[in-house]
């Protein structure tokens, strides 16, 4: 009987401790001897089910009050007994969570004190440090140094324990124009580059074995960069990451290829533009058309060799200059077309499916152009490579008629959409027709007020809808709050009964309405 009520307790204490203050924790406790001891378990053995809320600084002052009542003259067996009287088991705790980030001398201090631990888990985000911005080697040899004393040492004390690893809940890299370099070695690779191979270097991300993130954001705090690099297929090899986001530097098709045929990633964020799909697109083709141009050069010069005649040589020279001139027209037409009309450039070449994401979202930069003019086309492959999808974001997308959105209907767990103002008025027809649709995101960047004809269209959805049960409504400028209040009232006079949850919210502010 006692063990059944211990189980008992172990599962309300499952569900009431979960994600609870360390404070709260310690009340529970003093409820009687029985939750004293399944907490301690659950503190001590089943940390990650609970996610108990502590950070490091509580976590530090826990352990030196520990120490201070432990009295240092007692036999060995008298002390063990009452360190087991503690509730929260320090020395044989195996997985800690900490709900702020890891320094270097927080992860000894944790590593030296917890003896059996294995893991660190930092719940708050994290931005990874890497010498790219240094102009100098001096960072690379301090920080090897350090390691190799740093080796010397864990080598030579055992109570240390060498295995302890951090995993980073979210993990932040930014670069400006010299790149996420990891070691001193691919420090001076890079720096010998010639200016045209630098955007395809091949980057290890050694440093992102420090962090085991779960979550990676990649951005840049130069707006003015949009695509520097193209070889960053090495993230993938890190098998931790199961999300990755792009933010405001754009996704490299080699990447997305890799993503979407054999990676392991359950959600990504792509931001596509012109210039790079034109980049990877149109490569060969540039290269092919500059070496004919070498040619023609070369047989040119060549006949002006052998001719004499000063009048021949002019002549070839003219119309070696009208042939550079219509090549390179050419290529300027290959581009436009590039971006028109080459609507599965992201696909070509892809075998494999990616049976594994589960949350896709497209983006563009806000000053592209980039234009996909047979959206049914690009979604038909895109769902045929994501089969398993439940999360897609098309704002990018223009689209007029909701029959371009039919291929959805093969995404049989696909349950949210997210769009813009560029396919507002054709997915919410895709929702009405698609009953497994049941959450809706809109993100609005229109400056102006709605009109009362735009009030009227969420009228007829609301009317009309009878599936959807969460709609969220983002828009970028205060000014508008008043205009998308509106919508709540028209949602009320509507007498929708399955939109249970209405969201309208500022993008750079916090939720405003629910």
């Amino acid at each position: 009987m006692k063990t059944f009520s211990n189980l008992i307790l172990k599962n309300i204490f499952l569900y009431s401790l979960y994600k609870n203050h360390f404070s709260q924790v310690l009340e529970y406790s003093l409820i009687s001897k029985g939750c004293f001891s399944v907490i301690q378990d659950l503190l001590t053995f089943d940390n990650d089910c609970i996610m108990i809320k502590m950070k490091f600084n509580s976590i530090k002052k826990y352990v030196e009050n520990a120490k201070l009542q432990l009295p240092t003259n007692k036999p060995g067996k008298l002390l063990d007994t009452l360190i087991k009287r503690r509730l929260f088991q320090f020395k044989e705790i195996e997985q800690l969570i900490v709900y702020d980030e890891i320094t270097q001398s927080q992860y000894h201090y944790l590593n030296s004190n917890f003896k059996k631990l294995k893991t660190i888990y930092s719940i708050s985000s994290s931005f990874a440090y890497f010498p790219s911005y240094q102009n100098d080697n001096s960072h690379f040899k301090n920080n090897n140094n350090n390691n190799s004393n740093n080796n010397n040492n864990n080598n030579n004390n055992s109570n240390n324990n060498n295995n302890c690893k951090i995993i980073t809940e979210k993990l932040y890299i930014n670069w400006y124009y010299f790149g996420p370099i990891s070691t001193l070695e691919e420090h001076q690779q890079f720096s010998i580059l010639k200016i045209d191979d630098i955007p395809n270097f091949e980057f290890s991300f050694q440093f992102l074995s420090k962090y085991h993130p779960k979550k990676l954001v990649i951005s840049t705090p130069n707006h003015k960069i949009k695509n520097n690099f193209y070889n960053l297929n090495n993230i993938l090899n890190f098998k931790s990451i199961k999300s990755i986001k792009f933010q405001n530097i754009i996704t490299p098709i080699s990447f997305i290829k890799k993503v979407f045929s054999q990676s392991i990633i359950k959600s990504i964020t792509i931001i596509l533009d012109n210039y790079q799909s034109d980049h990877i697109n149109l490569n060969n083709n540039n290269n092919n058309n500059n070496n004919n141009n070498n040619n023609n050069n070369n047989n040119n010069n060549n006949n002006n060799n052998n001719n004499n005649n000063n009048n021949n040589n002019n002549n070839n020279n003219n119309n070696n200059n009208n042939n550079n001139n219509n090549n390179n027209n050419n290529g300027n037409n290959n581009i436009q077309k590039a971006q028109l009309s080459n609507n599965n450039f992201i696909f070509n070449g892809i075998e494999n499916n990616n049976f594994k994401l589960k949350k896709l979202v497209i983006r563009k930069l806000d000053d592209c152009y980039f234009t996909i003019i047979d959206p049914s086309s690009f979604l038909n492959q895109l769902c045929l490579k994501n089969y398993n999808l439940k999360y897609i974001g098309l704002e990018f997308l223009e689209i007029l008629d909701s029959k371009q959105l039919d291929p959805l209907f093969n995404l049989p767990n696909l349950k949210t959409i997210c769009c813009g103002n560029y396919n507002f008025l054709a997915v919410i027809q895709h929702c009405n027709e698609n009953k497994n649709i049941k959450r809706l995101k809109y993100h609005n960047k229109v400056v102006q007020q709605l009109k009362p004809e735009d009030i009227k269209i969420f009228d007829n959805f609301f009317k009309q809808n009878e599936t959807l049960e969460d709609f969220g409504i983002f828009y970028y400028y205060p000014h508008l709050e008043k205009s998308f209040l509106k919508i709540k009232k028209s949602l009320s006079d509507s007498k929708n009964k399955t939109i249970i949850n209405l969201e309208i919210c500022e993008v750079s502010n916090k939720k405003i309405k629910k």
